[in-house]
């Protein structure tokens, strides 16, 4: 029994770091391509780029495109913008989100490679690395959950901020 469980761990930790490239098909969000779809997510509705994280922080959000962890120009951009604030503070937390397509594991996975791009720029534009806190919620801490085209865009995010 012991064993078993010491394998399934694994094999979970292997999918997890792999970054879960195979899905199961069913109709994509928005674009025409195809996607797995088991999880259901609950979330109130935010449509702001600047809202308020936990406890009360204030949180920047940049977004992502279908199923990427690649920052447009006009997302970093808006990073080096708010790095001017971040800059001064002793720590920056990234946290990294997905929509709800594609299992728990692979979106896990995308978050953090999302929160990751976000760090990466952040150090690029003179940051330190070691100031920055990486962490994805794959799809558990979605902005909203009203299951348009829209909304999932608004999932495909990575929030910093700042602790005192």
């Amino acid at each position: 029994m012991k064993k078993n469980i010491k394998i399934l761990t694994l094999i979970s930790i292997g999918i997890i770091i792999s970054g879960c490239t195979q899905q199961v098909a069913s109709p994509g969000p928005d674009d025409g391509t195809e996607v797995a779809s088991d999880t259901v997510t609950l979330g109130d509705d935010s449509s702001s780029s600047s809202r308020r994280g936990k406890r009360g922080r204030a949180a920047n959000s940049v977004y992502f495109d279908y199923d990427s962890n690649k920052l447009k120009r006009a997302q970093k951009n808006k990073i080096a913008r708010d790095l001017k604030k971040l800059k001064r503070k002793k720590r920056i937390k990234v946290e990294g989100n997905s929509d709800e397509f594609g299992t728990d594991e692979y979106n896990y996975a995308l978050g953090l490679k999302r929160a990751k791009a976000v760090k990466d720029s952040m150090v690029a534009k003179g940051v330190s690395a070691k100031k920055i806190d990486v962490v994805s919620y794959g799809e558990a801490n979605p902005s909203c959950s009203d299951g348009t085209k829209k909304c999932y865009k608004k999932n495909r995010r990575a929030d910093y901020d700042s602790k005192e």
